[in-house]
């Protein structure tokens, strides 16, 4: 048997002194203290952490996560498995581990709590996928600490959900107008609806920016503005066929016009 082989072994060890002697030599396997691993090593070691890692105490598992999240070497499967682990263990792979595939990231959004979605925003890079599922699944607190990272990348499609959710949260608000590589025409929307404070911080922004530059984003805001309010609802075809087959939203009937409701608020 190697020695990490004997990890295996860990449940069944009634000694408290042979119990610390396995756990010192895998601490220090991991942290290089040992000496630097072969590539089988490793594989091995990855291999039985993972699968003896739920006979550790939680604070057990979250120094090896956190020698893990700091480690060169390629711990894959300890990794995914401290990822999904409570936050205490998985919030430094969630953080800082490299090795971390996208679709397991996305497991953590769909599946588990928002500290551990808290913990994702503060990757040093974030996938425009994961800042969209982070968004649609994530509290004001876990989305304006994504918009507080300049490493997250958020597509066009993910900064439409913020804006409406921004009309009702002065955090997202706050959150918009504050990172450095918002959209200028998000920020034209905004300016109405943040208080004096923000606004000022909004006008410090446009008078940064070249004057060329910001009639192009005024302009990006007036077409955005233009499309969202030209939409129909997506109740305006049964509402015209309760109203019959020869109703004519835009005509008059008996006094009374027929809006889309929409708009009628």
């Amino acid at each position: 048997m190697s020695r990490f082989a004997l990890l295996k072994e860990l449940p069944n060890r009634t000694s408290s002194e042979a119990r610390r002697e396995l756990l010192r030599e895998a601490t220090e396997s991991l942290s290089g203290r040992s000496g630097t691993l072969s590539a089988e090593a490793s594989a091995e070691l990855d291999r039985i952490m993972a699968s003896v890692a739920s006979e550790f105490s939680t604070q057990v598992r979250a120094e090896f996560a956190r020698l893990i999240a700091s480690n060169a070497a390629q711990f894959v499967h300890t990794a995914e498995h401290f990822a999904m682990d409570e936050i205490e263990v998985a919030a430094p792979v969630l953080k800082h581990s490299d090795v971390l595939s996208e679709d397991v990231l996305l497991k953590v959004v769909a599946e588990k709590s928002q500290a551990h979605m808290m913990a994702l925003t503060q990757r040093s890079s974030v996938s425009p996928r994961l800042s969209h599922a982070l968004v649609q699944r994530g509290g004001d607190e876990v989305v304006s600490s994504l918009l507080g990272n300049e490493g997250a990348a958020i597509a066009d499609s993910t900064y439409d959900m913020v804006m409406e959710r921004a009309d009702a949260s002065p955090v997202l608000q706050a959150g918009l107008v504050r990172r450095k590589s918002v959209p200028l025409d998000l920020l034209n929307e905004l300016y109405l609806k943040t208080e004096a404070s923000l606004r000022q911080e909004i006008m410090a922004k446009f008078g940064q920016v070249e004057p060329a530059e910001l009639e192009k984003a005024f302009e990006r805001s007036r077409i955005r503005l233009t499309s969202r309010y030209r939409q129909l609802p997506q109740d305006i075809i049964a509402a015209r066929q309760n109203l019959g087959p020869h109703s004519n939203p835009n005509r008059r009937r008996s006094g009374l016009r027929v809006f889309p409701s929409a708009h009628c608020r």
